[in-house]
């Protein structure tokens, strides 16, 4: 998967520094780990100082839905309900 700076991403593998679950931005792109450098992301994370690196592997990409109850709404005002 192919991520970019400033997308929000959720965290699907946790470890000491990461939460399961929490979503996060990232900040950075590189590669981590020798011999093989596999890709890597930086993220936001308010509780530390220098922002470690983490594989990229530990996090999917956040899937945002615009949420939208007009329709809900016009239903219930085409019942005569009030909403």
């Amino acid at each position: 998967m192919t991520f970019r700076v400033g997308q929000k991403v959720v965290c699907v593998h946790p470890c000491n520094d990461l939460a399961s679950d929490k979503i996060y931005t990232i900040t950075s792109l590189g590669l981590l780990g020798k011999p093989r450098n596999e890709p890597a992301v930086g993220v936001d994370q308010s509780n530390f100082g220098p922002r470690p690196a983490f594989y990229s592997w530990r996090f999917r990409a956040l899937v945002e839905r615009k949420t939208d109850i007009s329709i809900f709404t016009a239903m219930l005002t085409s019942q005569g309900v009030d909403a």
